[in-house]
């Protein structure tokens, strides 16, 4: 029988791929009998080009982009055949920036500057990775990039951000390219949240990328504008879209201009991996995620796994930093959910100890697990 492996990453300290390693390693050696198999995994966030490139081989490429604040820094892509997988927190991150978080000043334009160069090199299909974005710009920023052109009340030129999204009131999209607008587009994203509103971006999201109250009011505000100037100019009702709200509203912005397919990051990958081919004689799913919170309901790896699990009546072990929320727990079909840090630690002592926690707290399940069996 088969023992699957596939986690997410656990943000800031350690890939899909690493902790998969680590969970393998550490239990193999208690499941002889067992055929182990592993598989990189993401959401749409943190490690998408990790999980991506590990999937496909795909060959990675560096170019020069504009951080957040628009400062010169250097990014990666990958690149399959003719596929280009952009992970949208390298260039728009708030790992890029975690000291000066600003979501009315941050932009995500270098996005648009990767993805320029990878249709530059010949890529017909952009999968665009969404998730652990600083900004919160409806995507204006990575859309100047690409061509479209936002104009104020004094028809003056200008790239919006958060707190400039209030001010457009003309938009033109003739400069977008041919070569752009004939790009087969997949945004996949680690949420599905709306626009704006009490389930937007802004005032569920923004406030971890350095919002306060009244920030978070003027956000909303200016997402509520935005789909306003977007709807009067195209008929387009981009509030209504799954995944609209995605990384500050990236996911509404590519929608408004271009003809994109909105993908759950985890139906995703399942896909590319070839995943379910595996499920008809697999014993256990051990999977896991850095922190299992009210976000994990929104699709997030957790949360897709263990549900297509159970239609095949599989069990489901989730492992996890930490958890956030005891009543999630009743909401997720998990057989076991194994917690590293149950005592709530500093960021600082969780980084430097992780892959020893999790290799302790996985033979620690593993020989337990046996030790019943047996």
């Amino acid at each position: 029988m088969k023992i699957l492996i596939m986690c997410d990453s656990f943000k800031g300290t350690m890939s899909s791929t690493e902790v998969n390693r680590i969970i393998e390693e550490s239990i193999q050696p208690y499941f002889v009998h067992h055929d182990v198999l592993t598989f990189a995994i993401s959401d749409g966030g943190e490690g998408t080009l990790d999980a991506y490139v590990d999937a496909t081989n795909a060959d990675l490429y560096s170019v020069a982009v504009n951080n957040p604040y628009f400062e010169p820094i250097g990014a990666t892509y990958a690149r399959f055949n003719d596929t280009a997988m952009i992970e949208l927190a390298s260039a728009a991150g708030v790992n890029l920036i975690p000291k000066r978080l600003n979501p009315l000043e941050t932009t995500t334009f270098g996005v648009g500057q990767i993805i320029n160069r990878a249709i530059e090199s010949g890529v017909k299909h952009i999968c665009l990775g969404l998730g652990g974005s600083a900004t919160n710009d409806a995507g204006c920023g990575l859309l100047s990039a690409l061509g479209v052109r936002f104009y104020d009340k004094d028809d003056n030129l200008f790239i919006p951000t958060g707190k400039s999204l209030k001010d457009i009131v003309r938009i033109d999209t003739s400069q977008v390219s041919k070569k752009t607008k004939q790009v087969l587009w997949t945004v996949v994203s680690d949420v599905k949240s709306p626009l704006y509103g009490p389930d937007g971006a802004a005032y569920v999201y923004s406030a971890q990328k350095g919002a306060n109250k009244e920030d978070i009011k003027v956000l909303d505000d200016g997402l509520r504008h935005f789909a306003k100037m977007v709807y009067q100019l195209y008929g387009i009702d981009v509030q209504n879209i799954d995944g609209a709200g995605a990384a500050g509203g990236v996911g509404a912005g590519m929608a408004a201009f271009f003809d994109v397919k909105i993908v759950k990051g985890i139906d995703f990958f399942i896909d590319l991996v070839d995943f379910k081919k595996h499920l008809p004689d697999t014993s256990l799913i051990i999977t896991g995620e850095g922190t299992l919170d009210k976000q994990t309901l929104q699709g997030k790896v957790v949360y897709g796994i263990s549900h297509l699990a159970k239609q095949h009546n599989i069990d489901v072990i989730a492992v996890v930093g930490q958890l956030k929320d005891e009543e999630l727990i009743s909401l997720l079909p998990l057989s076991e959910i194994i917690v590293i840090h149950k005592d709530k630690l500093p960021m600082e002592k969780i980084h430097r100890h992780a892959e020893s926690d999790l290799r302790l707290a996985m033979q620690s399940w593993a020989f337990n697990k046996t030790a019943k069996i047996n």
